[in-house]
Parts: C-alpha cells; structure tokens; sequence
C-alpha cells in the first residue's frame, strides 16, 4: 500500500541565508540565482548538522495507514518555507510501502528526495532518518533513555545504523539553541505525548554513494523494521538530520568540490563485535570473568586518536548494571577496509562485576574531538546487550591464549576448566 504525504521541512539558518527566494507572476516562490560570494558559512554556524524536518508520525497497524504532523515550525522564513513546500519538492518525505513481519512487527519504507533541485552547491552529506519513540530502558550512570527492543510492549527499531542525541525533545528543548532550526519546537498541530527518548536510532541514506551524498535530484529509500506496542498505532517522532559545508566552486563538481567539512563529524558508523564473554554470575553469591570486543570505527576525517594524528578523543562505556559511565581503553587497534569504508578496529579488554545473569544493556560512546551543538563533543553512539551467565562457565570463540595479553592469561586458565565444570562443580 502507498501513502505519501506533504510535510513542511525547515532549513537551519545557515542554508536559509544562503538561499534567495523570489515571487513569479504566478506567486510560487522560486531560487533567485546564487553565485559563488553566496556560498559562504556562518561564523556562528555551531557545526555541520541540519535539520531538514522533524515530524510526529502515526501509523495504524489496522487500516495501514500513516499521519505525520510536522513539529518544527520555523518563524520569519516563510518564503523559505513555501519554496520548499510548493517549489519543486512537494512530497520530500514520503511512506511509500508498509509490510507486516511478524506480531506487532513491521517493514515501513520512507522515502526521502532533495529539497533544492537542481542547486548542486547544496548537495548534503550523511542523511539520516532519526526515529524518535517512548523511551524503553533508561542506563542508571548515564542518565540517557532508548527505545529498548528487549523491553517487551515498547516501540522500537529492530535494525538500527546507529544512535544520536541529536534534536531529542528532552536535550534541545525551545530556548536552548542560539539557531531555533536545530532545536525541538512543538507546533500548533503537535501532539502533546511526542516520543522523549534521549538516545534514538537512526538509518543512514545513501549508505553505498562514495561520502553518503544526497544530491540535488537524488532520491534514496531505506526500510525500517519497527515492532509496535502492544496497544494503539505506532506513534513515532522523525528527524531528518544531515550535514553540509560550501564547496570550493560553484557549480560543483560533485563530491570532489565538497570539503570533509561537509560530512558528518562524528564516526559515521560503528561494529562492535565480542571475541571474548566469560562473564559469570551466581545472583549474588560471586561473580566474574572478562569481556573482550573490537570496535571498528568509521570516520570520514580520520578515525585514529588525537594522538595518533586522528579525529577521535576518547570512548566511554556504561554495563547497565555492572559499571558506571566509565572512560574505556583500546590496548591495540589495526587499520583497514571493507565495503562500508576505511576503518580503525580498537581492541578492547574490560572486567565488569555484575549480580545478576542474564542480559544487560550496553551503550558505548565515540567522541570526536570536534564540538557541535550546545558546545558538546560530536558523539556517534552503538547499544548492544552482554550476556551473563548464570554460574561459572567459559565462552570463548577463536581466541588463543596467544592473543590475550599477559595480565589476562591468568583469568583466562581459570575460565578454562569450566568448559567441564558445571555451576555444580559436576
């Protein structure tokens, strides 16, 4: 089934500067001609993100159809507004497909096309669909909530690219920004319950195009696996975030004429895998054992430390459950290179106490030495659940003793034995 709809979308200030809007006879606003001296950024421009659009959606898992209900609603660029709204680009956000996978569970396609046609010196960078739902899990340490998939009965995505903190109601309330386009503002139609998780899933568009680009008569759609609660439609907030800086020469050649200054400034995508899980725990009567993961980071500037020359500042990790907020440690990394792009793995060993088997929810920071909005660190963010074992045990897939460093060989011997030993001692 179909359904596309009209949205209002809302350039930040930065762009709206930059792009002339004039009347024809016929009163439909239209792109007066830009030249190069337009093509400038703003020396209080806080960073590389825009927001496009953010939007309360409905969809009723019933009828299978979508209401969206635009939330930003910006002042004083009406002629902006209506370019965008009756220029070249009436249906830029479209739900083009809604299938059911499963109870409560279902495939939403949206659409997303280039506001500006044809104006190539405003090809964006690093598209995102940010979806905004109730919060499901909130980390104790860190104090941020997210639209949990364990926590049954909630909203969710169930195949996220990512997390951000960005434009959430709850961190970037009206008032807070010197720009208002990038900050939540409840519109006259906005419902009064809009989702307030901190943390939200995103997918990227345009994933497979050199730089992530979305040009300027690009289309691109991507598929969102999202479970429903148990009760009413699906009620979900959406952002449309993405990231732009002035090329070199207008017309440009697109990416080439596009500085890195016009990607996303953070790590664009991050894989977290674990090499190693003797996490055990007998619900209070001993715990312990090690984790063992690799973090392949994904950086369009540089994805090495600062002090290895790189973008990257630091990373921090919260176990919900087992460990604060806590700064975390690579005790080696390598380079390479897959079909997402160039990548640095950092290797990770850590020992967290828990008290309770079972799973817990994991959320792991990557700042970049840049800052952003509100003067924060730009941070790309990767949720994940570590499991705990109930009793001693030992999992272990492909590593060798002679990968483990010399202060774990010790821990690792110990872990061993329980490939034979139960909880029991058997």
């Amino acid at each position: 089934m179909k359904l596309i709809f009209r949205f209002i979308v809302v350039l930040p200030m930065l762009m709206l500067f930059m792009l002339g809007c004039s009347e024809n006879s016929s009163g439909l606003a239209v792109a007066s001609p830009i030249q190069d001296a337009d093509i400038q950024t703003s020396s209080e421009s806080p960073g590389a993100h825009n927001l496009l659009g953010i939007y309360s959606i409905s969809i009723d898992p019933v009828s299978l159809t979508a209401e969206a209900i635009p939330m930003r609603i910006g002042e004083g660029h009406l002629n902006a507004l209506k370019f965008l709204e009756e220029g070249p680009c009436s249906f830029c956000l479209a739900v083009t497909n809604i299938h059911p996978n499963g109870p409560k569970e279902f495939l939403i396609d949206i659409q997303v096309t280039h506001p500006l046609f044809g104006l190539d010196q405003f090809t964006v960078f690093d598209v995102r669909g940010i979806i905004m739902f109730d919060p499901g899990f909130i980390f104790p340490a860190c104090g941020m909530s997210f639209p949990d998939p364990l926590t049954p009965g909630t909203g969710a995505i169930l195949n996220p690219d990512g997390y951000t903190t960005l434009f959430n109601p709850i961190d970037f309330p009206p008032g807070t920004m010197q720009w208002k386009a990038w900050e939540y503002q409840k519109g006259k139609y906005a419902t009064p319950d809009f989702p307030a998780s901190t943390l939200n899933p995103f997918l990227a568009y345009c994933e497979t195009i050199p730089r992530r680009y979305l040009g300027c008569t690009s289309v691109d759609t991507r598929t969102y696996d999202m479970r429903f609660p148990d009760s009413g439609p699906l009620h979900f907030g959406y952002a449309i975030d993405c990231n732009w800086a002035p090329p070199t020469h207008n017309p440009p050649t697109v990416p080439d004429d596009f500085p890195l200054a016009a990607n996303v400034p953070e790590a664009y995508h991050l894989d977290m895998q674990i090499t190693e899980n003797s996490l055990w725990s007998d619900s209070g009567g001993g715990s312990g054992g090690n984790l063992r993961f690799s973090l392949k980071v994904y950086d369009h500037q540089d994805p090495h430390l600062v002090e290895d020359g790189g973008t990257i500042s630091g990373f921090k990790m919260e176990i919900a459950g087992m460990t604060g907020w806590e700064n975390i440690s690579p005790f080696s990394w390598s380079e390479g290179t897959d079909p997402i792009g160039e990548f640095v793995k950092y290797e990770f060993i850590e020992a967290p106490i828990s008290d309770a088997p079972g799973p817990h929810n994991c959320v792991i920071a990557v700042d970049d030495k840049e800052t952003g909005l509100k003067g924060l660190n730009e941070t790309a963010y990767y949720i994940t659940d570590i499991s705990v074992n109930l009793g001693e045990s030992c999992w272990s897939p492909g590593v060798l003793l002679s990968d483990v460093p010399n202060e774990s060989y010790q821990a690792h011997l110990n872990n061993m034995r329980n490939l034979f030993v139960d909880s029991d001692g058997v």
